[in-house]
């Protein structure tokens, strides 16, 4: 439901844009950073779609980032992110102790995206938040069939 939390044990996932993977095929920090416009980083509950398997809820996000995207690039990956470990790890490693929030907020329109979610107290310049999210990505998948 909208402004629910994402519980702990659950996964999100988070679209990266081929300017955050390097030229080795590797996603880089910059595909955490909060963009200045951004209140919270944009990613997906997957536990929310209800599949039953991890290739299940890949395929639908990438089912869903196809219709809400003009253009998926073909070097684009989809990350798969533990709530709580991230947020454990933020706390614990970050100099100031930073509380990340991970917030549900479907969206209905233009392409309905029950799934929808969002990271909060994350800041456009903090790289060092970035480095320790990106160190827990232990899945990545090609954001393309």
């Amino acid at each position: 439901m909208k402004g629910d939390r994402v519980p702990n044990e659950d996964h999100i996932s988070r679209l990266c844009q081929p300017k955050s993977i390097t030229e080795e095929g590797e996603i880089d920090a910059s595909a955490f950073f909060l963009r200045d416009n951004e209140e919270g980083l944009s990613v997906n509950w997957l536990e929310c779609l209800g599949c039953s398997n991890r290739e299940e809820e890949i395929n639908a996000i990438r089912d869903l980032y196809n219709e809400k995207f003009s253009r998926v690039g073909a070097k684009a990956k989809i990350t798969v992110l533990n709530v709580g470990a991230v947020q454990e790890k933020v706390l614990m490693e970050s100099l100031n102790r930073r509380n990340l929030e991970f917030v549900h907020e479907p969206e209905d329109s233009p392409v309905p995206d029950p799934s929808h979610s969002a990271i909060y107290n994350l800041r456009p310049d903090n790289v060092m938040i970035a480095e320790l999210i990106l160190q827990l990505v232990n899945e990545t998948y090609l954001a393309r069939k």
